[in-house]
């Protein structure tokens, strides 16, 4: 029994269909270029509630080591969860940890955070339950965070022989 054959031009145009497909699945875009702006400014703003950064020591440790997967240095910005999510909303920051017990301090990453245009990735630090919230629409960025965070079960190091995919500020190919 013999295959139809198709014409040069139809294998032609399968070929164009198929490897667009398989582009546009393998690259992961950031709507408002987060990741890039991380890697060409080499830091990584993140908002955690607290009265200032040496209360936060935990998160901030954390996220060195996610800053770090994308070759940058964490720049921390204290302040209440309704002023870390304008200044995120605004791209002012790359994203923000709420740990539960930041809720005495007018914390409380809650569905209303989903609402509000935020993906929200929760977490366990040190044992207690933590959300972090990124801009929706940032593919690449919330990849990264989710990767990271698998991987940081244990602490906040990838498991060896593991990887982000990133390195160096670039994706590595």
């Amino acid at each position: 029994m013999s295959r139809p054959s198709l014409s040069p031009s139809a294998r032609l145009l399968l070929l164009c269909l198929a490897a667009a497909c398989a582009l546009s699945a393998c690259r992961q875009r950031d709507a408002h270029g987060t990741t890039e702006r991380i890697w060409s400014r080499g830091t990584m703003r993140v908002g955690v509630v607290a009265p200032n950064p040496e209360e936060a020591r935990p998160e901030l440790a954390w996220a060195q080591g996610l800053a770090a997967t994308l070759g940058a240095e964490v720049d921390p910005y204290p302040a209440p969860l309704g002023d870390l999510k304008k200044a995120l909303s605004a791209g002012v920051i790359d994203l923000v940890m709420v740990r539960a017990s930041d809720k005495g301090r007018g914390g409380q990453a809650d569905a209303a955070a989903e609402e509000a245009g935020f993906s929200r990735l929760a977490f366990q630090l040190e044992g207690e339950p933590a959300d972090l919230l990124v801009r929706r629409g940032e593919e690449r960025y919330e990849a990264v965070c989710r990767r990271y965070l698998q991987g940081s079960a244990s602490g906040p190091a990838l498991p060896a022989g593991e990887s982000t995919g990133l390195t160096g500020g670039r994706p590595r190919p």
